[in-house]
């Protein structure tokens, strides 16, 4: 990641970003950089699970459902809390 420093505002020449200090730039990494694209809505995810988890809420099409309220959730272990914390027990 390059930065151009233009006295207190520093701004990232891959994206644009802009930080107030030093030391916020070294919060962003390259790898970090969301790469993986909504296509319904355009919201940007840097790791490909993330945007598979994400299309759920569109197509609302969930891995797993609660029985009682039909809330939906995209990972077991998600719906298993919620199963024995929420209103279920």
């Amino acid at each position: 990641m390059s930065v151009v420093s233009s006295e207190s505002c520093y701004t990232c020449t891959k994206c644009g970003d802009e930080f107030e200090t030093g030391y916020q730039r070294g919060k962003m990494k390259a790898g970090n950089m969301p790469s993986h694209l909504s296509k319904v809505c355009g919201e940007m995810f840097p790791e490909r699970y993330q945007l598979r988890d994400h299309s759920h809420e569109h197509s609302d099409t969930w891995p797993y459902r609660c029985s009682f309220c039909w809330k939906g959730f995209p990972k077991f272990s998600r719906w298993e809390t919620f199963e024995t914390t929420e209103y279920h027990t």
